[in-house]
């Protein structure tokens, strides 16, 4: 059974649905499941306002597709927006990923943040939707 992402008041819309959005609204949206079977390739990214929806697919979707990344947005430094992978499949943790640490430590995967810092190593980070 999917858990189903609620209406949130005036972001109502047709964007909201039991499966996410391939649509990126940055008002609702705080979480991100990407898929592929080339691990150079984020390939299908789904955003969703709900984190647990976003576990749940993710967790769909492990035994299907060889790269599985779940992604949410964070505060890192100064930087106050940006696109974090905290979790991520088996067949990229052997691939450079590296263990998974959870929720607050993952790979700032944010265009807007220096290459240095995105290829260095995992980065400690505040998730922007405190409340899921």
């Amino acid at each position: 059974m999917r858990l189903k992402n609620k209406p949130m008041g005036k972001y109502e819309g047709p964007w909201m649905t039991d499966n996410g959005s391939r649509e990126f609204h940055e008002n609702i949206h705080f979480h991100c499941v990407s898929y592929s079977n080339d691990p150079a390739d984020y390939g299908v990214e789904v955003y969703f306002a709900n984190k647990f929806a976003a576990v749940e697919l993710t967790e769909q979707l492990r035994s299907k597709f060889s790269a599985v990344i779940l992604w949410e947005r964070g505060e890192f430094e100064k930087f106050k927006d940006v696109w974090v992978a905290y979790w991520w499949t088996e067949f990229l943790k052997k691939s450079g990923y590296g263990l998974c640490e959870g929720r607050g430590k993952g790979w700032v995967m944010d265009d807007s943040v220096p290459a240095k810092i995105r290829n260095d190593s995992t980065v400690e980070y505040t998730p922007l939707d405190r409340g899921q």
